[in-house]
């Protein structure tokens, strides 16, 4: 398709005409042929084309897959502060006093396992301070 026979400017005008004759079409119809013309490019062809300042971003497979691993990315940030929200909003419910230094360290956790635990622990301290402790239970 858009080969270029080995030749990577070929390459790049073949995929650059090709993607110009679809600006007639309707946009789903349009993402459907850009996308077959990213998937028929070589690798080195496929970063120069993306290069090309057309006003379109391919949303083929490597747009696809670094999407999905976005989507994940910020999917687990939201349920880390989701979690980190319910510890000190527990806290806070049971009158507890949480230092700013506690809210920073809660709010920067990164680790889901560790969080469930201080939540649970939210539910049962009499003070933030115990939040922490090596030895609970």
């Amino acid at each position: 398709m858009a080969h270029g026979r080995g030749d990577l400017e070929t390459a790049v005008k073949v995929a650059a005409t090709a993607a110009n004759a679809t600006a007639a079409l309707d946009d789903e119809t349009r993402v459907l042929y850009l996308d077959l013309i990213e998937s028929a490019l070589g690798a080195a062809a496929r970063k120069a084309f993306a290069m090309i300042p057309e006003g379109y971003q391919f949303q083929g497979p490597s747009f696809k897959k670094g999407k999905r691993e976005g989507k994940r990315e910020g999917k687990l940030e939201g349920q880390l502060e989701g979690r980190a929200a319910d510890v000190l909003e527990v806290l806070d419910a049971r009158g507890i006093q949480v230092t700013a230094e506690i809210q920073e360290r809660v709010r920067a956790c990164q680790d889901p396992e560790q969080l469930r635990q201080w939540l649970r622990r939210a539910a049962v301290v009499a003070s933030s301070d115990e939040l922490f402790a090596e030895s609970f239970g």
